[in-house]
């Protein structure tokens, strides 16, 4: 990246060689690449410079630094202002990526630095009720998140699908004691583990609006 620098690459041509390299070392953990991004984008706008090709990288590197848990990037890239709300593509935004992994003090940045817990790219809720991540999902209600918000971005549309899902009776039983709705999306929240499916069954029909009916 220092010799594309060195040798005056254009700015086009620039962002297309770095942006995969750069993501790549955030993947194995490296943070010197996203340092010297920091750095440029500092020496842009203290000369004014209107191309934004490093800002739309820096959003990258956070989404891609969520993903993988780099807690040391994503603070590093926070504190520079990069945006919390940054999109990537298997998880929509950078904050449904940390809460399906359910890395509190990542999520907990990002929020507090103004990421949207009911963005429309993304299914914060829905991920961490699926992947059974108690603490997170009281993170997510705490700042607001819709309890029956639907998504395209989550095979199950509803977080109380989605915990049901997986059979995750907690988080199930916090959902609906904030008011999730046991009959949005047809009433059929039954995963395939038994066990968990009779439980989930029995944390339905105590609501007296219930419809859901045993599927076996």
């Amino acid at each position: 990246m220092k010799k594309l620098i060195r040798k005056g690459a254009n700015e086009e041509a620039f962002a297309a060689s770095v942006n995969s390299i750069i993501n790549a070392a955030i993947t194995s953990g490296i943070t010197e690449a996203v340092t010297m991004l920091i750095e440029i984008q500092k020496n842009r706008e203290s000369a004014a410079k209107e191309n934004n090709w490093d800002v739309e990288l820096l959003d990258s590197c956070l989404y891609t630094a969520t993903d993988v848990e780099n807690q040391e990037t994503v603070m590093k890239l926070l504190s520079f202002g990069v945006d919390p709300n940054a999109l990537g593509k298997e998880f929509g935004d950078a904050l449904t990526a940390s809460t399906n992994d359910g890395i509190i003090p990542i999520a907990t940045a990002l929020i507090s630095r103004g990421a949207d817990v009911n963005s429309h790219y993304g299914s914060a809720l829905q991920a961490a009720a699926a992947q059974g991540h108690f603490e997170m999902v009281q993170l997510l209600i705490a700042h607001d998140a819709y309890i029956n918000s639907f998504t395209d971005h989550h095979e199950a549309c509803t977080a109380l699908q989605a915990a049901c899902n997986n059979g995750h009776i907690e988080i199930a039983e916090r959902l609906l004691d904030k008011g999730a709705n046991p009959n949005l999306g047809g009433g059929r929240y039954i995963g395939e583990d038994v066990e968990n499916n009779m439980k989930c069954y029995r944390v339905f029909t105590r609501s007296e609006n219930s419809q859901v009916a045993w599927i076996p």
